[in-house]
């Protein structure tokens, strides 16, 4: 799931992009969450190593 949200706090309020995402192993019904979130001033470098560490969990 997809979202954009405002956060404020003291310097001001940031907008955030994001992904929400669920991943279910059916055969030991364990389950992992995970919550990836970046302000617009973030470095490419950075969503490059969080789209290698959800890879390596599919």
């Amino acid at each position: 799931m997809n979202y954009t949200a405002d956060f404020s706090a003291q310097l001001g309020i940031t907008h955030l992009i994001g992904v929400f995402m669920e991943l279910l192993n059916t055969s030991n019904h364990q389950s992992a969450f995970i919550d990836y979130r970046e302000t617009s001033d973030v470095s490419a470098s950075y969503v490059g190593a969080a789209q290698m560490m959800i890879d390596s969990m599919l």
